[in-house]
């Protein structure tokens, strides 16, 4: 079972109109979502708290929240639904310790390869071209080559 970290009663929530293209439903109806919720107040541990907001540092605002917005849908239950998965993704994906990449130098086959497709590459881009003519006489050879 995944853990949830925010619920409806621990987020502050507000439906706003929508923007974008809707006509006469988005004009008239609040079903776009925000939310917030305090980093300070997640339940989990001090140095996850310092991961989420080193890794979502974008998403949260100058009070310490993590925003969330969400207008998917044409209902607000929806959009606040969805909100909240998002946020509790967001959060245990911040959350996650990565492994740190070991970088290896590539095996001198993969080298060969590369650069014998690019040979190849450009022994077609070469045929491909186009020559000029620089003078009349190769103008009038050309045309008896062709016919």
């Amino acid at each position: 079972m995944k853990k949830s970290f925010v619920t409806k009663e621990s987020v502050r929530m507000k439906a706003v109109r929508p923007s974008g293209p809707g006509g006469h439903n988005a004009d008239r109806r609040s079903f776009k979502v925000q939310m917030w919720a305090l980093v300070e107040k997640l339940p989990i541990t001090a140095a996850e708290k310092k991961m989420v907001s080193k890794n979502l540092a974008h998403h949260i605002n100058k009070k310490g929240e993590l925003e969330v917005v969400c207008e998917a849908e044409r209902s607000q239950e929806e959009n606040r639904d969805i909100g909240l998965v998002l946020m509790n993704k967001m959060i245990a994906d911040a959350i996650v310790v990565k492994k740190p990449r070991i970088p290896t130098e590539a095996p001198r086959n993969v080298k060969d390869e590369g650069v014998h497709q690019r040979r190849l590459r450009y022994t077609k881009k070469k045929e491909r071209r186009v020559y000029k003519a620089t003078s009349s006489t190769e103008m009038r050879s050309l045309k008896r080559e062709v016919g």
